[in-house]
């Protein structure tokens, strides 16, 4: 194993060491830019009759201080289902955006459309959570009847605590593994030992991008919170006739049907004109000159008879 490899096995080590539990806050990180060099080296040189000797970077214990348990907020992730009567869906459908805007939230998505002779409407609206329950309640307000609602909540406390650590050790691994990088550049300035310790750094980033975007959806998921409706039309206040009679609209329908009749019998004038009066007249022809054949010969066999 090279020399660089120890160290970098001896930072990846130190910052496993300093994992904590998920409710104890993190030990003060330890500089190793200057300490792991002499480690590696006495290690390397403990070593030089065979396999090198592992490194034990195991922090010391923490103090009293360091082991009271914190209190941590908990992160919620709350979600509603309704599904109301309203007397006008369109208007509702409106109403519902007024009441999402008022409270700083946002409309998600939006559908209407009509179902035989009445409107249906779904929508999808994102308010803060700490605004839900108003919220609801005021929606309650635009319905004639709610026929289902539903609040869920997830608790994501956990979730958020895990990263959180993960986070924190892996950003101190990152400023020990930059500090590495200077102390490699200076001690043995080789390419390979640079571009191991560059490699390592990198996937420490990677990781901490990750971490950091799950955190952040975490967040805006706790931070906001989703509203699903459907929007149906209450049964008793929907009118029986829906169709008024209007004499417009039937005159101009029966003006339609009349020009329609219309086109087909010039159509079929025009088709017996210039199609079917020439193939009559062309099979007429035909015949008439069969006869006279006929008649010609019939003639002739009567004379030779006679």
């Amino acid at each position: 194993m090279s020399r660089t490899g120890v160290w970098v096995m001896a930072v990846l080590a130190a910052a496993c060491s300093r994992s904590a539990p998920d409710n104890l806050p993190a030990a003060p990180a330890m500089d190793l830019a200057e300490s792991v060099a002499p480690m590696a080296d006495a290690a390397m040189k403990a070593g030089s009759g065979g396999a090198p000797r592992a490194i034990s970077l195991v922090g010391a214990p923490a103090t009293p201080s360091q082991t009271t348990p914190t209190q941590t907020a908990r992160m919620i992730v709350r979600s509603a289902e309704l599904s109301l009567q309203v007397s006008d869906v369109r208007k509702a459908a409106q109403l519902v955006a007024d009441a999402t805007t008022s409270v700083d939230g946002f409309l998600g998505a939006s559908r209407l459309w009509r179902d035989g002779e009445m409107d249906r409407a779904s929508m999808t609206v994102r308010v803060p959570s700490a605004k839900l329950d108003a919220t609801i309640a005021r929606l309650r307000q635009v319905a004639v009847r709610v026929d289902n609602e539903a609040v869920t909540g997830e608790d994501v406390t956990r979730q958020s605590v895990d990263l959180t650590a993960q986070l924190t050790n892996l950003r101190a691994t990152e400023a020990e593994l930059r500090e590495l990088l200077k102390t490699v550049r200076i001690r043995t300035q080789r390419a390979s030992d640079v571009l191991e310790v560059h490699t390592e750094l990198a996937r420490v980033r990677g990781e901490i991008d990750q971490h950091a975007a799950e955190l952040q959806s975490l967040s805006q998921l706790a931070a906001l919170s989703t509203i699903t409706l459907e929007l149906r039309p209450d049964v008793v206040a929907s009118p029986i006739a829906t169709d008024a009679w209007q004499p417009r609209g039937v005159l101009r329908d029966a003006l339609r049907a009349l020009a329609g009749t219309g086109r087909v019998a010039v159509n079929a004038v025009i088709w017996t004109v210039v199609y079917v009066a020439p193939l009559l007249l062309l099979a007429g022809g035909l015949l008439f000159g069969l006869r006279r054949v006929w008649t010609r010969n019939r003639r002739g066999l009567a004379t030779v008879a006679g």
